[in-house]
Parts: structure tokens; sequence; C-alpha cells
């Protein structure tokens, strides 16, 4: 049977998936901690992630506005 890492299965997905890529025990245990909550279906949602979202989506807003006024530009050239 497996043990599960109490202190990893108390964290938020956000940390999970920052510290997944570490070489070392810690990043091995967060990936453990990942899959087991694909198998079962859980997730933990904290404010980091959703401001994480935010920015994302703001970013790609941004982007989207640049590249529809480079557009503009080269119609009215």
């Amino acid at each position: 049977m497996t043990e599960i890492n109490v202190t990893m299965m108390c964290l938020p997905d956000f940390y999970l998936r920052m510290m997944k890529d570490q070489q070392d025990a810690e990043g091995r245990e967060a990936r453990k901690e990942i899959r087991r909550r694909k198998m079962v279906g859980f997730y933990i949602e904290c404010q980091e992630e959703k401001a994480e979202f935010i920015a994302e989506q703001e970013e790609l807003a941004r982007k989207k506005a640049l590249q529809e006024e480079t557009v503009d530009e080269k119609e009215i050239n």
C-alpha cells in the first residue's frame, strides 16, 4: 500500500504544480500527489491560483489588442 504524504495532501494544486518539476524528494512527492488527485477527482483551489489565472487572461487580452492594433495599422497604410 502507498503512503500518503499529509503535508502534500493539504497543499493547493497551485503549489503542487510549482513543485512538480523539482528533481528532489519534494518534487517526487508533489508528482505523486497530483496523480492521486487525478485518480480521485480532487482539487484544492487557492487565491494565488485565481490571481495567476486572472493575470494570464489579462495578458492574453493585451496581446490580442496589440495584434489587432497592428493589423489595423497595416490596413491603413
